[in-house]
């Protein structure tokens, strides 16, 4: 899935807009397994959230959760797309910035 847009929430790192939109594609991801698994489709392997920020792949995938900030609902969405990801409904992998497809796409509209 693939969504340009500006943030409704503003923040005041990158690291907390990556918890964000990674919470946000966690989502959609629940949503599609939902929908493959009404339709009977068995997927062969684990999906995977590609990321480009390491801090934020290790604030998710650590046991000790480790970030400190004045907005609440950052640590929500953290705990919320830790547990997730612990129970093992997908994996967040690092993908270098200049590897990611939808990267493009999103300078164009820049």
């Amino acid at each position: 899935m693939w969504k340009s847009g500006k943030q409704t929430t503003v923040t005041t790192s990158s690291t907390k807009a990556e918890l964000l939109a990674l919470s946000t594609a966690g989502k959609e991801v629940i949503a599609t397994i939902c929908l493959f698994w009404n339709v009977r489709l068995q997927l062969n392997e684990d999906l995977t959230i590609w990321c480009d920020n390491k801090q934020t792949i290790q604030l998710v995938n650590e046991e000790i959760m480790q970030i400190q900030t004045a907005l609440r609902h950052v640590n929500i969405y953290n705990c919320w797309i830790h547990q997730e990801a612990k129970k093992g409904n997908f994996k967040i992998k690092y993908l270098p910035t200049n590897k990611i497809p939808a990267d493009r796409l999103i300078k164009a509209f820049n």
